[in-house]
């Protein structure tokens, strides 16, 4: 059996992992594994079929949830600059290479073989690999990264109507798909956060996704809600009071409390919210 030196081929897909094995990247994980079961590329010939299946399932599974949980929560850290990216890649490649080797030797004992897998060549082989694999996935990711979304500015003369916006795109395309969700109406709150919007749903999670804040307000424009902030956006069903310190705040679903600037004040107090005031 080979001493396997073409492992890293399990490192070279970091990109697809993205989210958090959404429906995608499910799938893509069952085919690989179906296609490295049935295959047996790298000495996993010899291995019964049944064991062969295990074997590359324990092993493309453990990668994929490593990449997996790196994407999300480092990207959410990182930022959405390209310095920032080719950080995540770099640091990525490093250290969660570093255990391949001894997951392969770990995957092989499990389906009942000792196979001393050499440290070294292994883990420069997939540094190599993931990092040229990284270099495309960071311009990609970049290449589709939205603007921040400019802060609403009040123009200092009347200026001609513009032209109306185009309509929100269907759920499959826009801030519904990026968020895994089948349609907007369980969302709450949404807030900026830097180039993300964390959205805050009913039925208690708030995922973070790269979206523009604006793109989302003109999407959630068939939901009852209102934008109180700069980067805030909330639904009405969700709003429980109003308190007022230095400035008002609205009191959400869930004990969330949100900031209302000037700006935005008159649409809120038009709406009632603000005569829900509490102690």
């Amino acid at each position: 059996m080979r001493s396997g030196q073409d492992w890293r081929f399990v490192k070279s897909t970091p990109g697809v992992f993205e989210g958090l094995i959404g429906g995608r990247q499910l799938a893509f994980t069952i085919v690989a594994v179906v296609i490295a079961g049935v295959a047996g590329p790298f000495g996993t010939a010899v291995l019964p079929l049944l064991s062969r299946g295990l074997f590359w399932t324990a092993l493309i599974g453990l990668n994929v949830v490593k990449w997996a949980l790196w994407y999300r929560h480092g990207a959410a850290r990182a930022g959405a600059s390209w310095q920032a990216t080719a950080l995540l890649v770099v640091a990525g490649a490093i250290l969660l290479n570093l255990t391949l080797p001894f997951e392969v030797t770990l995957a092989f004992r499990l389906v009942g073989k000792a196979v001393a897998i050499p440290w070294a060549p292994n883990f420069a082989a997939a540094m190599v690999v993931s990092l040229a694999v990284g270099a495309g996935v960071a311009m990609g990711r970049n290449a589709a990264a939205p603007v921040a979304a400019a802060d609403p500015v009040a123009p200092p003369s009347p200026a001609p109507t513009p032209p109306a916006p185009s309509p929100p795109p269907p759920a499959e395309q826009g801030l519904a798909l990026r968020a895994g969700l089948p349609d907007l109406g369980g969302i709450e709150s949404v807030v900026a956060e830097d180039h993300y919007l964390r959205l805050h749903l009913a039925d208690g999670r708030a995922p973070l996704v790269l979206y523009r804040f604006g793109d989302a307000v003109r999407e959630l424009a068939s939901i009852d809600g209102e934008q109180v902030h700069r980067g805030t956006w909330v639904a009405a069903a969700a709003v429980r009071g109003a308190a007022h310190g230095r400035r008002w705040r609205l009191q959400l679903a869930a004990g969330m409390v949100v900031p209302v600037s000037e700006t935005f004040l008159p649409a809120v107090r038009a709406r009632g919210w603000l005569a829900r005031e509490r102690a």
